[in-house]
């Protein structure tokens, strides 16, 4: 008995004829029973129930089993012959073992996760029935599934993961590379004996377990328009999801490298928002942000696990917005310019955007110590200024002295005015007054040397008026010019406390004289402004002795005397009479001539 050469269901018998062989041999019978000394008695399937062959023809001596034999089973073959009688005695037991083949599949199969390693997959086995020879290593096959919850799991090409194992007695192994996580794998595993391999097992599809993500996709962040304070962040799922993505975070956390690093308002700390259905793949950051700040966005994505890869780092600006108040700012007054205020500060911190003015308002106080220093409604003064890098500026037009204004700054971004700085409330220097109001000047009845006068004070007043100036000159257009006696000289009275309002000549002025008169208030920077002239005439008084008397006889005329004059210098008033009188005088040559008592004689 041989085996046949690359036919492991085969076996081939030959052998002679009987001697003798008591009768003519009608046919052979060829026996081959599976032996019950197996190598691998799992070989053995079902009871041990031999395989025949009849030859009709007596004359064939050889045979080959085609069919019925197991590979790499060992068989006890013997031969009969037959004649008309009957079969005769058999012949001595040959044992020979067919030739090992492919082995049939592996059984009970088993294929799980591993926990805690989603790149990995446990796989048992037993051993195939038959084995059909020896077996020397197992093959197991993990091939990505073709019906993937996610199909983007995989990547490249579907190939498989196979690891060989060289002792065949070895029913267990798991793949600790090559599997990525969260993937199906429809797995199976093959025997193989130096023939070749075998019968692959049923398939078993198992998914590994969850990971973190990678990172997601096509990031992208931008502004909202007309939302300083907002970024608008989208993305893709990440490509593998290792998992089901329960979430996103989105991070935003103030770039190290702004423009203006005094935007960054306290520590660097991120700003997130978590979406918890893992589906949204777009989010809106409504609070929490700075205006024109730079941010590094990115986004991660969760699944069970935990978080996964951060995708790349995105940098945007958030939009400008009007600025915060600009700081430290300081009004003073200019020295030697009354009407003038200079004014500084800081830039604002944030800065919310490119400062491309600043602009500075003083508006007159309504807290004035002399509220009638604000003429006309109160109107803001403003100055804007087109370069944003300008930190100072001097008021030069637009203000009064010594008045109080709230003063403050604002800053301005391409998108409008910021907020107003604290305000600042400053008075002006004092400057010389302007013309005390209402002045009246009036004679004092029965008092003709003097002059009374009255007036309102100033507006507006330019400072602390500490003294008016009254001056009173006598006038160049005299009714009657020869009452000026002397040269044309003011006559003036100081009144120290500002507070007073009238006063009353009452010396160095002449009676009915024509005087001009103004008034005119003092601070400490100077006498300022003289009021308008108020011409007056103090009253009348008895004048003056006339001037230039001449007596003298009057030819022929005894009894006449001619007497002239010339007008009193000062009149002190209107002449409306001359009365001259002559008395007989007690030094008379003729003592005789006086008759009587001494009586004048009065010529009006």
């Amino acid at each position: 008995m041989s085996t046949v050469s690359g036919l492991p269901n085969q076996l081939s018998a030959s052998w002679s004829s009987p001697i003798p062989k008591n009768g003519i041999i009608i046919a052979y019978t060829i026996y081959c029973n599976t032996s019950a000394s197996q190598a691998y008695p799992e070989q053995v399937i079902g009871p041990n129930v031999p395989t025949a062959r009849s030859v009709v023809n007596g004359a064939t001596l050889a045979i080959t089993f085609s069919t019925e034999l197991n590979p790499y089973t060992q068989y006890d073959c013997y031969v009969t012959a037959n004649t008309s009688v009957g079969e005769g005695t058999q012949s001595p037991i040959i044992t020979t073992k067919t030739s090992e083949s492919v082995p049939s599949s592996p059984l009970t199969l088993s294929v799980s996760n591993v926990s805690g390693s989603p790149n990995q997959l446990s796989v048992s086995w037993s051993s195939p029935k038959p084995k059909n020879g020896i077996i020397i290593a197992y093959t197991i096959y993990c091939n990505t599934s073709a019906s993937q919850a996610y199909p983007e799991q995989i990547i490249g090409p579907k190939v498989p993961t196979a690891r060989s194992f060289v002792n065949g007695t070895t029913l267990a192994v798991t793949f600790r590379t090559g599997l990525n996580p969260y993937t199906r794998y429809d797995c199976y595993v093959t025997a193989n004996t130096s023939v070749g391999e075998g019968t692959p097992s049923p398939v078993i599809t198992t998914r590994t377990s969850q990971s973190v993500p990678s990172s997601p996709l096509a990031v992208s962040v931008s502004t909202i328009s007309g939302s300083p304070n907002q970024l608008s962040a989208s993305w893709s799922s990440p490509i593998p999801k290792n998992g089901i993505i329960i979430a996103y975070t989105i991070y935003c956390n103030t770039s190290a490298s702004q423009a203006y690093p005094e935007q960054v308002i306290g520590p660097n700390v991120p700003t997130a928002r978590s979406v918890v259905n893992g589906t949204t793949l777009a989010v809106t950051f409504s609070t929490g942000l700075n205006a024109y700040t730079q941010y590094d966005c990115y986004v991660t994505a969760n699944t069970s696990v935990g978080e996964g890869t951060p995708s790349s780092i995105i940098t945007t600006r958030t939009s400008e917005s009007v600025p915060s108040s600009p700081l430290a700012l300081s009004v003073s007054t200019v020295s030697g310019s009354p009407n003038q205020l200079s004014a500084s500060w800081s830039s604002p911190i944030p800065r919310n955007g490119i400062i491309i003015a600043y602009t500075i308002y003083c508006n007159t106080s309504a807290s004035q110590a002399y509220p009638e220093q604000i003429i006309g409604p109160k109107v803001p003064t403003a100055r804007s200024f087109v370069n944003g890098t300008t930190l100072a500026v001097t008021f030069r037009t637009g203000l009064s002295p010594y008045t109080r204004f709230d003063c403050y700054v604002t800053a301005n971004t391409s998108v409008g005015e910021g907020i107003p700085s604290p305000v600042m409330t400053t008075r002006t220097s004092e400057s010389v007054p302007s013309s005390p109001l209402a002045v009246s000047v009036s004679n004092v009845s029965g008092s003709p040397n003097r002059l009374s006068v009255s007036w309102s004070s100033p507006i507006p007043k330019n400072g602390i008026i500490i003294a008016y100036t009254i001056y009173c000159n006598t006038s160049a257009s005299q009714a009657y010019p020869e009452l000026v006696i002397g040269p044309n000289v003011p006559t003036a009275k100081s009144v120290v406390n500002g507070t007073t309002l009238a006063v009353t000549f009452s010396t160095g002025l002449n009676a009915y004289t024509q005087y001009d008169c103004y008034v005119t208030a003092n601070t400490s920077v100077g006498e300022g402004t003289p009021s308008p002239v108020i011409t007056t005439s103090t009253s009348q008084s008895v004048p003056s002795s006339p001037l230039a008397v001449s007596v003298s006889t009057i030819s022929g005329s005894p009894n006449q005397l001619s007497v002239s004059w010339s007008s009193p210098i000062p009149k002190n008033g209107i002449i409306i009479a001359y009365t001259i009188y002559c008395n007989t005088s007690a030094s008379q040559a003729y003592p005789e001539q006086v008759i009587g008592p001494n009586m004048p004689t009065a010529d009006l």
